[in-house]
C-alpha cells in the first residue's frame, strides 16, 4: 500500500473515532431516568452552581427553623416539619444522583478521548516508521523483490 493510501485510511479511522465519541458519551443513565425535580443541564457548570446555592439556601432555611423551635422551647417538632424535611432530603438525594451520573458520563468521555489519543499516536508512529524504512531502503517498499531484476 502506498503512503498516501495509508494516510487516508488513518485519517478515516481518526475521524470515525472522533465522530463516535459523542455518541458513546451520550448514553442515557441506566437505572434512573431524571424526573421533573432532577432536570439539570449537564453541559454547563452554571447549573451545578445553582444546585449548590439552592442546597445552601435549603440548609440555612431548615437550620433557621430548628433554631426558632429550639428558642421557643418546643421539643415537639410537628409531623409537618418532619415530612417537609424528608421530602427536601429526597429531592437533594435525587440532585446528587444526577450529579453523580454527570460525573460518570464525564469520566467515560475522558476514557474515550484517551483511547483516541493513544490510537492516533499509534497510527502516527506506524506511519513514521514506514516512511523511515522507505528512506533507509532508498525509496523501495519493504515488499519489493530484488531477485526479479
Amino acid at each position: 500500500m502506498s503512503y498516501q493510501v495509508k494516510s487516508i485510511l488513518s485519517l478515516f479511522f481518526v475521524l470515525m473515532l472522533i465522530i463516535s465519541l459523542p455518541i458513546c458519551a451520550a448514553d442515557p443513565p441506566e437505572d434512573d431516568s431524571p424526573t421533573e425535580t432532577q432536570t439539570v443541564d449537564d453541559s454547563t457548570s452554571e447549573s451545578y452552581k445553582v444546585l449548590f446555592e439552592e442546597s445552601q439556601n435549603e440548609t440555612a432555611y431548615y437550620k433557621e427553623q430548628y433554631e426558632e423551635l429550639y428558642e421557643n422551647g418546643s421539643t415537639n417538632i410537628s409531623n409537618k416539619y418532619i415530612t417537609n424535611i424528608k421530602n427536601e432530603l429526597t429531592i437533594a438525594n435525587e440532585k446528587i444522583t444526577v450529579l453523580n451520573q454527570s460525573i460518570t458520563k464525564l469520566q467515560s468521555t475522558i476514557n474515550y478521548l484517551s483511547i483516541g489519543i493513544f490510537f492516533t499516536f499509534g497510527i502516527t508512529l506506524i506511519e513514521f516508521l514506514y516512511v523511515l524504512r522507505m528512506k533507509i531502503n532508498n525509496g523501495k517498499h519493504a515488499n519489493d523483490d530484488d531477485s526479479s531484476k
